[in-house]
């Protein structure tokens, strides 16, 4: 029988812990943001936390299927840029697109290192639409 947390690795956590970390403080740095900030910000809703989380918690398994962490990744930016519109996302964003380019190449080889390469660069896209 296997468990959803089957395959992750202690690495893979730290990189989760990490990246949700970076995404919800960032987040937050967002919320509390007044309108004198300097910068675009749309939305204050607190729901951007938990969107955002989803995007980047999926990176836990990525040694089990990186094309699923993909697309999860994927809807849960593209839900958030529908949803906040206008809002600081790189901070968090890129370095989860970094990652992710890592196991693309790391992980998956010949095309389907290709395919999430192309994946990713959709995936930055998400980041950086509205930022």
């Amino acid at each position: 029988m296997t468990s959803i947390f089957g395959g992750v690795r202690k690495g893979d956590v730290v990189l989760a812990v990490l990246l949700t970390g970076l995404g919800v403080a960032l987040m937050l740095e967002n919320i509390v943001a007044g309108d004198d900030a300097g910068v675009r910000i749309d939305s204050h809703s607190w729901l951007s936390i938990p969107v955002f989380a989803v995007a980047t918690v999926a990176i836990l398994w990525r040694r089990r299927s990186l094309p699923a962490v993909y697309l999860v990744t994927a809807a849960a930016l593209a839900v958030h840029v529908l949803d906040v519109g206008w809002m600081v996302r790189c901070g968090a964003g890129l370095p989860l697109a970094f990652a992710l380019a890592y196991g693309a190449g790391r992980l998956d080889d010949g095309w389907r290192s290709w395919a999430g390469l192309l994946a990713v660069t959709g995936i930055e896209v998400l980041v950086l639409v509205e930022d």
